[in-house]
């Protein structure tokens, strides 16, 4: 401890080259694995959400059964439209299996890269913030992940089922023939967009802790998050209020998190500071 905290300026650059460079290990480890095993990685994630057995259709199915075997005629079953993918470069497969590689590597690799940033910001901080921040590794890599699968769940199979389905125009239909790179995309660019949304909670955290942010000021804008969260469901679904709401509603509950984990910051540095004054 007492080493670290005497270490220079280059010494922790030293220090945070090491970090770094095993975070850069630890995801292109994943992405080679993903790489070789891009079988499986295209035909069960990437192409899932195109198959009506996708666990999403047949979860809405059966919902739908379920209600109906209760009497009240909702029709909740919905299957996804029909488009063809196509490839129109001579390199566009081979970059899309490097891309969905290392994004891949990238997600699978997470909790380590949140370990490796935690050792390297651990030794600066004192006795009783370590303690409170303990698990804070499982917390960060537990909110990515369900993001990520709710992002894929639900929001990718919502938004390609509006998009690929949309059609202009009345007898003469435009078939709908997609680029791999825009479909490849699409399932990124939402799954690891709601995997950062869930980190909410975590940065309230470390923004309590900074004393930056407060639950008064959360509560006091809270309207004005309402909006934001909405503008931001609004980018990443379909414009339809459907989507929005889906997305918006867990990201609020996590809003309403963040304002306990807000309070609990405030009432332990209260009760330290009365502790000292005693």
């Amino acid at each position: 401890m007492g080493e670290k905290e005497n270490t220079s300026f280059f010494g922790h650059l030293l220090i945070l080259r090491g970090h770094l460079l095993r975070m850069l290990l630890y995801v292109a480890i994943g992405a080679i694995v993903a790489f070789v095993c891009d079988e499986v990685v295209y035909d069960y994630i990437i192409f899932a959400p195109r198959s009506e057995n996708f666990i999403t259709y047949r979860f809405f199915c059966y919902l739908s059964d379920v209600i109906n075997g209760m009497g009240v005629p909702v029709d909740i079953c919905w299957k996804p439209a029909e488009f063809v993918l196509q490839n129109r470069e001579v390199t566009g497969q081979f970059n899309s299996h490097i891309w969905v590689s290392i994004v891949a590597g990238i997600i699978v690799a997470i909790p380590l890269v949140v370990w490796e940033i935690w050792r390297f910001i651990s030794p600066a901080l004192t006795e009783g913030e370590r303690r409170s921040s303990r698990g804070v590794v499982a917390y960060v890599s537990g909110l990515f992940f369900m993001g990520v699968a709710f992002g894929y769940l639900v929001v990718v199979p919502l938004s390609l089922n509006f998009f690929a389905g949309y059609h202009v125009g009345g007898e003469m239909e435009v078939d709908n023939l997609i680029e791999l790179s825009s479909y490849i995309s699409s399932v990124v660019n939402i799954s690891l967009s709601t995997g950062m949304m869930f980190q909410m909670p975590i940065a309230i955290y470390v923004l309590s802790k900074m004393g930056l942010i407060t639950s008064s000021f959360l509560k006091k804008y809270r309207r004005h998050a309402i909006v934001i969260i909405l503008i931001i469901s609004a980018i990443l679904t379909p414009p339809d209020v459907a989507s929005q709401v889906i997305l918006a509603l867990p990201t609020f509950a996590l809003y309403q998190v963040s304002i306990s984990i807000a309070q609990r910051i405030e009432k332990h540095r209260e009760e330290s500071e009365g502790k000292i004054n005693v």
